[in-house]
């Protein structure tokens, strides 16, 4: 009975973590997308345009201020036991820091000036982006503490409050009333949760987590951070130049064409993400179990990857047309090739994860730069004669080659986790 128990609950605890992290991309998607459809009801397309700019930068600066620690945390928080607090304070820290500097960076740029007009607007920015950048990292904070139940709860909570603040400041200022409700719900977020990460959970573990492996130096994490940062400022760079490609060489209609199928793939790509983060977080809690995690987290793989890629493969014309029946006719073979590459992008990434619990984050940047050099050498070489379908082949070969190199070494990795488990 007390074996039955041991193997359950990892199993148990993989799939719940997932699951809510599921439930949070899906439903944040889909009241972002009721946000947006009532703001342009709401507000000129002028106001719009300079918002959804604000927010864009606010969420650049701020993604490219977590320096890595959002992986760093998943990986070490759950054996860091009486320093639990003291890296979540480095971590906050040096984010905050980072986004102070990185906004006051934008805001001496001519472009800025387009956007935020008077110096009240660039003092929000400011205070904003330092939010955003705790509240990005506080969800990986409650994942590697295992209350990944709490994500969907913060994050719906948000979703659901910019919406209903959205009429009301668009009421009293219009300029603004799209980003300030975006921003007060992000402050009011960051205080509740800072105050139940602090006073209670943090407490709460490191009384719990004593007696575990032993953490690595603050040297040690930087350099892992670090190389954790590099690989996301390479995928940043990535998404952000092809888009750029697009626009230029095919132009800004084919452009719009490419956005919406890139954006429902990415969508599917962050739920393999969600499963393999839970898989980190549980395998980091418990070394000893790490083959019954890889089940568990493949199970579960299996069901979205299976679900996701099939309906979308079959329906990729019917989702489109959603959109208007011109992105159906433009979009639906582009769909279906981002899709098929995606059980090879889930490859990689539980790589990413085995690479993450050895400590080799480094050979995630290498990987990533080898992928940036095919991913945009593919798009440049097709897209002159494929027009926007030559990022779908792209996405396809560049994922595919990487699947083919590093499935190997993840096979021998798995089979050697799994290899002692009770096959029944």
């Amino acid at each position: 009975m007390n074996r039955y128990r041991v193997l359950r609950h990892p199993v148990s605890f993989v799939a719940k973590n997932a699951l809510a992290l599921i439930l949070s991309s899906v439903g944040t998607a889909a009241l972002g997308f009721v946000f947006w459809a009532f703001a342009t009801r709401l507000v000129r397309a002028e106001f719009l345009g300079r918002a959804t700019a604000e927010i864009a930068a606010m969420s650049l600066v701020a993604n490219l201020s977590q320096l890595g620690f959002g992986s760093t945390f998943e990986r070490f928080l759950p054996i860091a036991g009486s320093q639990t607090r003291s890296l979540v304070v480095k971590g906050y820290a040096l984010s905050c820091t980072v986004a102070f500097v990185g906004s006051l960076v934008y805001l001496s740029l001519p472009a800025s000036r387009l956007v935020l007009l008077d110096s009240a607007q660039r003092l929000t920015f400011v205070i904003s982006t330092v939010a955003w950048s705790i509240f990005v990292l506080q969800d990986r904070v409650l994942i590697a503490l295992r209350k990944s139940s709490l994500v969907p709860v913060e994050n719906l909570s948000f979703s659901a409050a910019k919406l209903v603040l959205l009429p009301v400041i668009v009421a009293v200022s219009i300029t603004q009333g799209i980003y300030l409700s975006w921003t007060i719900p992000v402050v009011a977020a960051v205080a509740i949760v800072s105050r139940y990460v602090f006073w209670t959970l943090i407490p709460r573990h490191a009384s719990q987590r004593r007696n575990v492996e032993a953490l690595p130096s603050i040297t040690t994490i930087i350099k892992l951070a670090l190389g954790q940062y590099v690989t996301t400022i390479l995928r940043v760079f990535s998404t952000s130049i092809v888009a750029l490609i697009v626009i230029a060489t095919v132009g800004a209609t084919a452009s719009a064409y490419y956005y919406i199928p890139a954006m429902i793939s990415s969508a599917l790509g962050q739920l393999i993400y969600n499963v393999v983060t839970s898989f980190l977080v549980e395998s980091s809690f418990d070394s000893e179990s790490i083959g019954t995690h890889a089940r568990s987290a493949l199970r579960v793989l299996g069901v979205v990857l299976v679900s996701g890629v099939v309906i979308g493969e079959i329906f990729a014309s019917q989702i489109l047309r959603v959109f208007g029946s011109t992105y159906a006719a433009h979009g639906t073979t582009l769909l279906r090739l981002l899709l098929l590459s995606l059980p090879a992008l889930a490859v990689t990434e539980f790589y990413a994860a085995f690479a993450w619990l050895d400590r080799r984050v480094w050979w995630l940047a290498g990987r990533e730069l080898v992928s940036l050099a095919l991913y945009l050498g593919l798009v440049l070489a097709f897209i002159g004669r494929l027009g926007i379908i030559a990022t779908g082949w792209a996405a396809l070969g560049s994922a595919a080659a990487q699947a083919l190199f590093f499935a190997p070494i993840l096979v021998r990795r798995y089979r050697s986790e799994t290899s002692q488990l009770d096959p029944s």
